[in-house]
């Protein structure tokens, strides 16, 4: 499967058709731009066409210039007014309709026929979500055998498919062909509405074909499609659509499968459409969009000139007779940009170029358009644009494609599928290349706020629902202030507490998720209503508001973000375009560096040679056991090729940036080093023990960054006063059910019980729980009051559902999501002594879904954790080491922002057994104040 080199120039047409781009895991690559109407291009779509393009995609194959299209008629585009006075009757007419009246059903499925058409014309999700609750309420009291039951199980599988194709979401694309295939098997032969049902169930194995790629959907797509069709008499107004669809997955077979038949049927299935449908038909934009696609792939596979000139010619007409505000009016907008960029690519005429960036804009910020495909559109805005050199586009285009992450990664979605979308979409790489424009245009500032923007996009968007900075509101509108703070609150409830686990019950899981979508649609017309308020109008950038409301407006400006470490900040940013360095503090200006020597191929490989990742439920300690058998030669050669990595680290990337900025690169004997650093990394560093390369942790106290607005909210906690002496809760287990075990646990908390009780803590302040102790409900519990925690277990990181990730204790595993599900204001300080706990997901580490982030947003402020496997024996040192700096003026005078010079200090004293090698100390890492 071919991918591309994310933020690279497209290269021309006839490049494009020979050569396979290489893969990146780091920026964003190449997506298909399969277009499906009222919505997207599916997320994870196949594209196995060999010919991919280069461009800023996110999936895999497919180009900016290749989509294929899939669609179906955006609804009626007729008097809004008229359709409200219907919907409005329907609503009243259904409470004053008795239970078990026969005609209630039918009620109810008019009412979802109604919300339906309402939001065909204007995109609101509230009304497709009204729209399944009516037709499940339908179809629940519709008895089996009843006439009416297959016209309800298809309209059901349409909204669930409509529902999908918005977000995304699976589970709703099974439950749509679940239910169109019940609609066409309990219809007799003979009856009218059997075609119609053929066609919606081979509409919905179209689109499972385009989200999972098994052919064997798109052969029944096609069939069910050729069934409805031939059923079908001349003259039926169904007639055109029929024919549409099947043109459609003809389309589709040809891209699948190259044969030219299925290409040229598909193009006479789609002129039959549109000859058979009037002007003024509001499935007429439908089929010259879809007809017009035809016209410009048949160009290039056989190289007609007039195929790509009626292709344009017909793609303009759908945008011209679909209204401003449609939500399809994106998906022509989309289409045609396709058509001119081929033309482009073929002609070289720079008209082309120019309508083709037009119409990628247009699409981009169509108002009530899918997010998916505004998602996509904006990618191929910001591609084109840097393949014509325009640095200043492709930046606008960049931060409209960040803007709309949280909206395809969508709240009301569960936390697989946010992850999942995440992981897709890779916000990060987008956010290293719009910072890598931003640098270029001299636009230091903004290339900060973009990059926090697009990093860590799953915790910021849980942070929103957490943000207390309502002042304002509370003080002008206290109703709204509370409900919305009553909404966030369920909200983030049911997004960290991982309610899609109940999987083996299906029907609650379905409840479930129905309420948190409600949730979510209640929590945005909230804000849609505070948006109204006069000095609270939204707006896409922060700063400029005139009443700026943190909690769900975006991005932080950088004089905020500035103000949130207490020290340098190094953020070393890496994409396709360069590799740069941008230093600054909560006074000085931004200071650039280049870095001329780095790339994403070098800085990659420095990754893969440092192996610092693991996978899976991979061993997190090294037990004393095992230390003999480390001692081979092959550790040694492994242990060179780490130090070898990290020195060329060091010369290439922080020597440059050290003595741009004046940090003296001769170490004082004995001495805590006094510069302190957040080094915020981009992928594919992110991964890399920074501090460890070179003389680094000799010459500064390293502490790592998330984003810089999780650290400021780290800051904000940590200003908090705690009354008393605060309570520190210790975790030990040695020898944890079903794992290997760690002799040297017990040691370890030993150490940090005496000493904080030499320290002065008080000892009714120190809670221990050992070996079976330590369960699940009681570490639960425990966190609850505690402000200092210590773990000393097995942890691991989940391969790929992140908030799965876990500590493992005697009864199982205490969850990165029970944790995520905690509001703890007291909480300060955790160590997390156990391997993985700050490793992240590979597919997307930028989001770092990990157990320190976790705790993190729990609220410890103070977190060191483990970023790969430790040698059971060197956790008693650092902890030793730790905590008696931290404590070494007595409990009364703790200072937690002293905790990353704690570690480097403990770090310092292990190294200093000549025999520990840097693979055994590089893991132990900083994150907070």
């Amino acid at each position: 499967m071919t991918q591309n080199q994310p933020g690279e120039l497209d290269a021309d047409a006839e490049t494009r058709e020979t050569t396979k781009a290489q893969d990146d895991a780091q920026d964003v690559t190449a997506r298909p731009s399969f277009v499906k109407p009222a919505s997207s291009s599916i997320p994870g779509t196949q594209n196995d066409n060999p010919q991919a393009a280069p461009g800023l995609g996110s999936g895999e194959g497919g180009s900016a210039d290749e989509p294929r299209v899939s669609q179906a008629a955006p609804g009626s585009l007729g008097d809004l007014t008229e359709l409200k006075a219907s919907n409005e009757n329907l609503q009243e007419a259904v409470p004053l309709t008795p239970e078990g009246h026969l005609g209630k059903p039918s009620l109810l499925s008019n009412r979802g026929g109604g919300y339906r058409a309402r939001f065909e014309q204007i995109g609101d999700l509230t009304d497709l979500e009204n729209e399944i609750t009516s037709l499940e309420q339908a179809l629940a009291l519709t008895p089996d055998g009843h006439p009416d039951k297959p016209m309800h199980f298809s309209n059901l599988g349409d909204g669930y498919q409509a529902r999908f194709e918005r977000r995304g979401d699976l589970a709703d694309l099974e439950n749509a062909v679940a239910s169109l295939q019940q609609a066409p098997a309990l219809t007799p032969d003979g009856h009218p509405d059997k075609p119609m049902h053929l066609s919606h169930l081979g509409d919905g194995y179209q689109a499972r074909f385009e989200r999972l790629g098994d052919l064997a959907d798109l052969e029944n797509a096609i069939f069910c499609l050729q069934q409805a069709l031939a059923l079908t008499p001349d003259g039926h107004p169904d007639k055109p659509m029929h024919l549409s669809h099947l043109g459609d997955g003809y389309q589709a077979r040809f891209e699948r499968l190259g044969d030219l038949a299925d290409l040229e049927n598909a193009i006479s299935c789609l002129q039959q459409a549109l000859a058979l449908t009037p002007d003024g038909h509001p499935d007429k934009p439908v089929h010259l969009s879809n007809l017009s696609d035809g016209y410009r792939v048949r160009f290039k596979r056989l190289g007609d000139l007039a195929d790509l000139e009626i292709s344009i010619a017909s793609h303009q007409q759908a945008v011209g007779l679909t209204p401003d505000g449609h939500p399809q009016k994106a998906v022509w907008f989309l289409n045609l940009a396709h058509a001119q960029t081929t033309a482009f690519n073929h002609i070289h005429e720079e008209s082309h170029l120019h309508n083709a960036l037009f119409a990628m804009q247009s699409a981009a910020q169509s108002l009530g358009a899918s997010p998916s495909v505004m998602l996509e559109a904006a990618r191929s805005w910001a591609t084109l644009s840097l393949r014509s050199g325009d640095i200043p586009s492709a930046l606008q285009a960049l931060r409209s494609a960040i803007e709309i992450i949280p909206q395809v990664a969508w709240l009301g979605l569960d936390v697989a599928s946010r992850q999942d979308w995440l992981a897709k979409e890779k916000p990060e790489g987008l956010g290293c290349i719009a910072a890598t424009c931003a640098i270029r245009l001299g636009r230091f500032e903004e290339a900060v706020e973009l990059l926090d923007m697009a990093r860590s996009v799953f915790w910021q968007q849980a942070s929103s629902l957490r943000n207390e900075g309502h002042q304002d509101l509370k003080a002008e509108r206290p109703d709204l202030a509370a409900e919305l703070e009553r909404v966030s609150q369920k909200i983030d409830t049911s997004s960290t507490s991982g309610f899609y686990a109940s999987s083996s019950d299906a029907q609650l899981y379905e409840r479930q998720l129905a309420d948190h979508r409600g949730l979510v649609l209640k929590r945005e017309s909230l804000i849609k209503e505070i948006n109204s308020l006069p000095g609270f109008e939204f707006c896409i950038y922060a700063k400029h508001c005139k009443r700026p409301l943190e909690f769900f407006l975006k991005p932080a400006p950088f004089s905020r973000l500035r103000g949130a470490a207490a020290g340098r900040v190094i953020i070393v940013n890496i994409s396709k375009l360069g590799a740069d360095a941008l230093i600054f503090d909560r006074t000085i200006p931004i200071r650039h560096v280049p870095l001329s020597k780095v790339d994403v191929a070098n800085s990659s490989k420095y990754t893969k040679d440092i192996e610092m990742k693991a996978s899976g439920e991979k061993l997190d300690v090294t037990t004393t056991d095992s230390i003999a058998q480390k001692q081979a030669g092959a550790d040694v050669t492994e242990d060179h090729q780490t130090s070898l990595t990290l020195s060329r680290v060091w010369e290439h990337i922080l020597k440059p940036i050290f003595t741009e900025v004046g940090i003296p690169l001769q170490r004082i004997q004995d001495q805590v080093p006094t510069n302190r650093i957040f080094w915020y990394l981009t992928s594919p560093l992110n991964s890399i023990p920074i501090h460890a390369a070179g003389p680094v942790s000799q010459l500064v106290v390293s502490s790592y960054v998330t984003t810089l607005s999780s650290l400021a909210e780290a800051q904000r906690r940590q200003s908090r006063v705690i009354s008393g002496a605060p309570m520190l809760l210790a975790i030990s287990q040695p020898d944890t059910p079903g794992k290997p075990p760690i002799p040297h646990a017990t040691d370890e908390v030993d150490t940090v019980m005496q000493t904080a009780l030499a320290a002065g803590w008080p000892e009714g302040k120190l809670q221990r729980l050992d070996r079976a102790q330590a369960t699940i409900d009681e570490v639960s519990t425990a966190l609850n009051t505690c402000n200092w925690v210590h773990f000393a277990c097995h942890s691991m990181q989940h391969a790929s559902d992140g908030m799965e990730s876990a500590f493992v204790l005697h009864d199982g595993r205490l969850t990165l999501s029970l944790i995520a599900a905690k509001r703890l204001p007291s909480a300060r300080f955790a160590f997390l002594s156990g391997g993985q706990s700050a490793l992240g997901l590979e597919d997307s580490p930028g989001e770092a879904i990990h157990l320190a982030a976790g705790m993190q947003f729990a609220g410890f402020s103070s977190v060191i954790a483990i970023m790969s496997g430790i040698w059971d024996e060197d956790a008693p040192i650092v902890a030793k080491h730790t905590y008696g700096y931290l404590l070494r003026n007595g409990l009364d005078k703790v200072d937690l922002t002293e905790a990353a010079a704690a570690l480097n200090y403990a770090i310092s004293r292990l190294r200093e057994d000549p025999t520990v090698t840097v693979e055994r100390w590089a893991p132990f890492v900083y994150y907070g104040v």
